[in-house]
């Protein structure tokens, strides 16, 4: 056990704040000595973070592939360096909740912005490009048949394939999100745990690690950082997963302007209706997408 100031080092993306954050509560003797976002970072910043990982005890690092662009953050080759004081965990991801949340990537503009920031609902895309109108859109989005054909088995496949991603790692996580999956929200948009998950996966590296959990905190008194995105479970998913927790039918986003066939992020928050979402994503593919011809 650490008996001195315990400098972690967190490697991941948007999930290391929260971390950090949680870390830091959890024992107050711990100290960051950084947080590396990795879609933030460039490879020519190695020197500058490799020293600060350098410092640190311990590194916790989300699992980050061969090919990743920024090659000094790439679990295997951070290995060959700091293995004795790594510990790997997952990316926590569930699609389970909203199977029919995607990006939508054009290789000119690079993720195509929206009211819910770089999120879509694919049922309302596929509507727009199948020439359906808008109160047609919402008739898919809210018929569980319809979501049924379409996302049967996804919240299956997304459990498993995060399963198979932990065996790779050091800490496991699966089997409370199995326990909690249907009591609590876990996730606001499949890529955005809630702070009550990244608590537990939190708790379970300290004790992995060895370091003492000294403030045992309740994390529903604990700000989400993630929660700034939130969109309705989808009403397939609602009863395929037999949820038991109150669920808003609203989107938590950001206010949206497209001004000038561009589209401008307020980051204002902003509550919409499915109606109100459903107008602002057709505004927005008139402008940027193609409907498919018959």
């Amino acid at each position: 056990m650490f008996k001195k100031k315990i400098r972690i080092a967190v490697i991941g993306n948007c999930q290391a704040r929260p971390i950090a954050q949680l870390l830091l509560l959890l024992n107050p003797n711990i100290e960051i000595t950084t947080i590396a976002i990795v879609h933030l970072l460039k490879s020519e910043e190695k020197d500058e973070y490799w020293s600060l990982f350098d410092q640190a005890d311990l590194i916790i690092t989300q699992l980050i592939a061969d090919n990743y662009p920024c090659s000094f953050v790439r679990t295997n080759f951070l290995k060959t360096h700091y293995k004795y004081k790594m510990i790997s965990i997952v990316n926590l991801y569930y699609l389970g909740y909203s199977p029919d949340l995607m990006y939508i990537r054009d290789t000119a503009q690079g993720t195509l912005k929206s009211p819910l920031r770089e999120y879509h609902n694919k049922t309302i895309l596929e509507a727009f490009q199948s020439g359906l109108t808008i109160q047609e859109a919402i008739q898919n989005y809210h018929s569980y048949d319809y979501n049924k054909v379409r996302y049967k088995g996804v919240a299956e496949e997304s459990l498993a394939e995060l399963k198979k991603r932990e065996l790779q790692t050091d800490i496991r996580i699966v089997d409370f999100i199995e326990e909690k999956i249907s009591l609590e929200r876990l996730f606001f948009v499949f890529n955005h745990p809630s702070i009550s998950l990244i608590y537990e996966y939190v708790k379970r590296i300290l004790r992995a690690s060895d370091i003492l959990i000294v403030n045992d905190i309740d994390p529903r008194k604990t700000k989400d950082s993630l929660d700034s995105i939130i969109v309705p479970i989808n009403i397939y998913s609602a009863w395929d997963i037999d949820i038991k927790f109150k669920s808003s039918a609203q989107f938590k986003g950001i206010d949206c302007v497209i001004r000038n066939k561009k589209i401008l992020l307020t980051n204002h928050e902003k509550i919409y209706t499915i109606e109100e979402i459903a107008d602002v994503f057709y505004r927005i593919y008139d402008l940027f997408l193609v409907k498919e011809t018959v």
